[in-house]
């Protein structure tokens, strides 16, 4: 990603990853910070930096710049038990500084360890994650990585710490997560999230629209009742928020709906039931394990309801992994869950690249096995899937708002010295379907679509159908004409 260009401010919190006693694993600061020193400046000033402090045995050490990985390492403890560190990392997307708290394991050579990834309550910073939970205490006993982004919201006149999963703060969240992986030995098939409240709809929105297994998914996600339909928050908090709201999202759900369906999980109708034909960001975590913690007498009941309509959603989408977990608790607070249990449920689980499934993309990029491009801005693209690989078959249906789906054979493990590729696609949506396909090293001898042979390559021909090969990328595109299904044999 380049990161050694960019600009990066921190703090190093030395030899604050001490060894801790299992008892020690709910222990909180015994001295919390009061949220608004928890939302200083890089310098003591401002809304967005780390406060300097000292915590335990930990010394704050300033650091300009850090040039390098090895940098980096020349601070951990010699213990082993790593470092706790407080940057500010540039984010090229947005060229606003995003701030992170993030553990750094001592990671043998060689070897790599997972990321767990923290998503704070709204009206607190990253640090809230430190004072107010054990997470980067679990990760120090796990010898995990452990990081806590800001997630900054950037809408002006409007709290940087409340952004519920908008664009711009997905965007900070993911140059945070594309840092850590890209700087240190972390294993991508291990990417684990968390988050409370606001948080907890940020992380499984974070979880549902990166789905690239190369950068690092989400393996799994633990909401502890979480804001997972905005256009339900939206009539059930107070009139301060529901101003954020509108300018965050540009609109109110009925004015800007696609910011509000796409950062959140499920659609609800207003008797708070899920909306039929709604769009359901949760379709992209079918095959994720997902579980979700609630306090059946929160104050907060609406986030109760949304908790429930969300494992009813889940239900629907079998064979998915919702683990629904009613708590007993005196308030809407991080201490309903239990950390370590939250950590265990976790650690089982690792990154799986799904055959079949359903897509929703909010936008153009990589999702699963496939390179996506939408066509239009600001609007959903979707389809399902399937890939059988013993049977060399790729089944890509009920194409609605894309422009093209790409896929390296090879990478998916498709075997392209077989001696035919099927294909099969339609669409509902009235436009045509373009395919790419990566990894075949000559064109197909022959081509067949609906049993009738096209002839002619990079010729339309019955029913505008038609293929083409480029030599110059080893590419095959074939293109299923706007208001038909294609069943496609390619000889190869």
């Amino acid at each position: 990603m380049g990161w050694l260009n960019r600009r990066i401010l921190a703090v190093a919190l030395v030899g604050a990853a001490a060894a801790l006693a299992p008892s020690e694993a709910k222990a909180q600061s015994s001295a919390p910070m009061p949220r608004r020193l928890l939302a200083g400046g890089i310098s003591g000033q401002g809304e967005y930096g780390p406060w300097q402090t000292v915590t335990n045995n930990a010394v704050t050490v300033w650091l300009t710049r850090v040039a390098s990985p090895a940098s980096i390492a020349a601070q951990r403890e010699p213990s082993g038990v790593g470092t706790f560190f407080i940057l500010a990392l540039e984010v090229p997307a947005t060229n606003e500084l995003e701030l992170f708290s993030l553990h750094v394991p001592a990671v043998p050579s060689g070897s790599t360890r997972p990321l767990l990834t923290c998503f704070h309550v709204a009206g607190a910073s990253h640090l809230d994650i430190w004072f107010n939970t054990s997470y980067f205490r679990e990760a120090i006993r796990r010898d995990w990585f452990c990081v806590a982004p800001l997630q900054r919201n950037l809408a002006p006149g409007t709290d940087a710490q409340i952004s519920y999963a908008s664009a711009q703060s997905q965007l900070h969240v993911e140059a945070v997560i594309d840092f850590v992986t890209q700087s240190f030995a972390v294993d991508l098939e291990r990417l684990y999230g968390v988050g409370f409240s606001m948080g907890g709809g940020n992380a499984l929105s974070y979880a549902a629209r990166h789905r690239d297994p190369s950068r690092g998914a989400f393996a799994a996600v633990v909401n502890h009742t979480g804001t997972v339909a905005l256009g339900n928050v939206y009539g059930n908090v107070p009139t301060a928020i529901r101003d954020q709201l509108d300018v965050i999202f540009s609109g109110t759900p009925t004015t800007a709906p696609f910011g509000y369906q796409r950062s959140s999980l499920i659609e609800l109708d207003p008797n708070g039931g899920l909306l039929a034909g709604g769009r359901h960001m949760a379709t992209n975590l079918r095959h994720v394990p997902v579980r979700s913690y609630f306090n059946p007498i929160d104050p907060l009941g609406y986030l109760v309801r949304q908790t429930q309509q969300l494992d009813v959603f889940f239900d629907s989408l079998p064979p998915s992994i919702h683990d629904l977990q009613p708590r007993l608790s005196g308030c809407h607070c991080w201490a309903t869950i239990d950390d370590f249990e939250v950590c265990e449920w976790l650690d089982q689980w690792s990154l799986t690249s799904p055959s079949s499934g359903s897509l929703l993309c909010d936008r153009s990029g990589r999702w699963e096995q496939f390179e996506v491009a939408l066509d239009c801005a600001d609007c959903f693209g979707a389809f399902d899937y399937t890939l059988e690989e013993q049977s060399n078959r790729v089944l890509v249906l009920r194409t609605e708002g894309i422009e093209s789906v790409e896929i390296d054979l090879v990478e998916a493990g498709f075997a392209t010295s077989a001696p035919k590729l099927f294909v099969e696609t339609s669409s509902i949506d009235g436009t045509d379907t373009r395919l790419v396909f990566r990894g075949l090293s000559a064109p197909p001898a022959r081509v067949f679509r609906n049993t009738g042979e096209l002839t002619t390559p990079c010729v339309p021909g019955p029913g505008a159908a038609s293929w083409c090969w480029d030599a110059a990328t080893l590419t095959l595109e074939i293109v299923e004409p706007a208001g038909a299904g294609g069943d496609w044999e390619l000889l190869l």
